[in-house]
């Protein structure tokens, strides 16, 4: 069974590749076999390294101590997921509300809001450096990543958002290693199903417009991860 948990792991760990194809072809903004094939390999490597830290943990360890320690490790990774989502949809629904009021605020010739902009602008600041590593910003607004605007995303305007998937998975790939997953098999399939994802999800974008909100891969990813922690606490 745990080649069925490292399957779901592996999946879980690439539904973010997904949601970011449906958006670049929702804007028919193309990523080609060599870009995606680079975002895919740095992603299966992230995952190794991350198991690589967690396999080297477990080494301290008992079997039972690692199992535990390693599930504990993947529910705990999966919640923090789940809460990073609703905490960038709380800060979203926020920056709509402000936008509004200031809207507001100009139409009616009112200065005050001005105060508020200025107490914020070092939070903005901030979260603005935080954002630009974070793959949640180019799913958000797919042709940031198009820096030359030839509508075609190349390996090196790629490597920020293959940075920022490949940190996504992080905790998930120490958590996977605790518990004893094979490091070398969930990075080869996460290899094959970020390629396969990426690609599929630019085909459904691009000719059905489909897409996938990040709230929804959000909530896949988590979920998948923490049932996964629970069935590997449950089977010892």
């Amino acid at each position: 069974m745990q080649g069925f948990a490292t399957l779901i792991l592996a999946i879980a760990a690439i539904v973010d590749n997904f949601a970011i194809g449906t958006a670049y072809g929702n804007k028919a903004l193309r990523i080609g076999n060599r870009t995606n094939g680079f975002i895919a390999l740095v992603s299966g490597l992230g995952t190794f390294l991350s198991m690589s830290v967690g396999k080297e943990i477990s080494s301290y360890l008992t079997a039972i101590q690692s199992a535990k320690l390693g599930s504990f490790a993947l529910v705990t990774a999966g919640v923090w997921g789940l809460w990073a989502v609703f905490q960038r949809e709380q800060k979203q629904a926020k920056r709509l509300s402000f936008l509004r009021q200031e809207l507001q605020a100009e139409s009616a010739n009112i200065s005050n809001i001005s105060v508020s902009k200025i107490a914020n602008s070092s939070q903005e600041e901030t979260d603005k450096c935080l954002e630009e590593f974070a793959y949640e910003t180019f799913l958000e607004n797919p042709e940031r990543a198009d820096r030359d605007r030839s509508g075609y995303i190349d390996i090196y305007e790629s490597i920020t958002l293959a940075f920022g998937l490949s940190v996504n998975n992080l905790a998930i790939g120490i958590g996977a290693g605790i518990s004893g997953y094979s490091a070398i098999v969930t990075a080869g399939l996460v290899i094959l199903f970020s390629f396969s994802g990426l690609a599929l999800g630019y085909i459904l974008g691009n000719r059905f417009a489909l897409k996938m909100p990040g709230l929804w891969a959000g909530l896949l990813s988590g979920g998948m991860v923490i049932l996964t922690g629970i069935y590997g606490f449950l089977s010892q």
